[in-house]
């Protein structure tokens, strides 16, 4: 029975670590499997748990959200035309691919170009300008660079 539960265990890690893999970092579905099987034997339930959760859309946890002049949880449609920020995170991880395509991803930083007004925001990404709806814009967080 021990044996089962621990079983049970690796495999979701497997599944989890699979899953991130192939569909937000785009690696191939056997390279990920064998990635996973290097993984899920170190990786601790707490980080597997906080992954799981991040790729079905959940709020990070507390502290970890971005911030912008002083506010938690800044979004790009919170910011101004001119300001220059990091991106924090990502919410909902449909939208991960596309933005991974644009170039968008935690870490990159990104100027705000334009303010559009039907609440799209222009941003300016590795020097190409990118317009965002602003549903996806709303899902991208973001701290101030320092």
């Amino acid at each position: 029975e021990k044996g089962l539960s621990v079983a049970s265990v690796v495999a979701r890690k497997h599944r989890v670590l699979q899953c991130f893999l192939t569909e937000m970092l785009g690696v191939d579905a056997d390279a990920a499997s064998k990635e996973a099987c290097t993984l899920e034997h170190d990786i601790s339930d707490e980080t597997i748990d906080r992954l799981s959760s991040y790729m079905d859309g959940a709020q990070p946890p507390t502290g970890r959200m971005g911030h912008c002049r002083g506010r938690d949880a800044c979004t790009l449609l919170d910011c101004k035309e001119g300001d220059t920020v990091k991106v924090a995170t990502i919410r909902g991880p449909r939208r991960h691919r596309r933005l991974l395509d644009l170039g968008i991803f935690p870490g990159e930083v990104v100027q705000i170009r334009r303010k559009l007004p039907n609440q799209s925001v222009v941003v300016r990404v590795k020097g190409c300008d990118i317009a965002i709806s602003p549903e996806i814009a709303g899902s991208i967080l973001v701290e101030s660079c320092p």
